[in-house]
């Protein structure tokens, strides 16, 4: 028997937050996050509070990615520049195609619901983006793809950064910032949808307590 169910069996409380758990086995990045969630479990079942364990499963995860990068910074970069020229050239011979299809779906259908079309052409680049970074990384996915990420975003910051200002001065800006926001945040679930949510080639990680 495992000792997570072990542990189940002395402690009314069950198992520790899952979600938590799935956030730690995902997205925490080198080969020291099974014995981190090993030892975080052993401590939530001595009685620490399901908080506590949230707190240091993003500690952790925050902390392996640092170290991670830190460690192998050469192949974090090779994966930031593997992401921005795929998704250069999905713009360049796809973008153009998918922007003439979606114009022509929205005439041949005036009924169907109305979609910004480079939202969804940059979507479909980034998930693409996720996805080869995923695979030509494996070992080093989690730090890749994150890495990946975080440079779209603060790329995306100066003009946020405008267009609060311009918001704050007048509100018919508001419309822009809100849009600006909303691609924002799928460029987010665009990228860990391609890097985490598609299969790249080998099983993730599973964090699963020793006997």
């Amino acid at each position: 028997m495992r000792r997570l169910a072990l542990n189940e069996q002395r402690d009314p409380r069950g198992a520790p937050p899952p979600a938590a758990t799935w956030l730690l086995a995902r997205f925490g990045c080198g080969p020291a996050i099974e014995s981190l969630a090993g030892d975080l479990v052993e401590e939530f079942h001595h009685g620490r509070s399901r908080a506590w364990y949230w707190r240091q499963t993003l500690a952790g995860i925050a902390t392996s990615f640092a170290e991670d990068v830190i460690r192998h910074r050469l192949i974090v970069l090779q994966a930031i520049l593997t992401g921005w020229t795929a998704l250069f050239l999905f713009g360049w011979l796809l973008g153009d195609p998918m922007f003439e299809w979606l114009d022509t779906l929205a005439a041949a259908r005036p009924m169907m619901p109305r979609v910004y079309p480079p939202m969804v052409v940059g979507s479909v680049g980034y998930v693409m983006c996720g996805w080869m970074i995923a695979r030509l990384y494996r070992s080093h996915r989690a730090a890749a793809v994150i890495a990946f990420l975080a440079c779209a975003l603060v790329l995306q910051l100066p003009r946020l950064c405008d267009l609060v200002v311009d918001a704050l001065g007048h509100p018919r800006y508001l419309p822009y910032l809100s849009g600006h926001l909303a691609g924002m945040i799928l460029t987010i679930v665009s990228v860990l949808f391609g890097g985490f949510g598609l299969p790249c080639g080998r099983a993730s990680k599973k964090i699963v307590e020793a006997d």
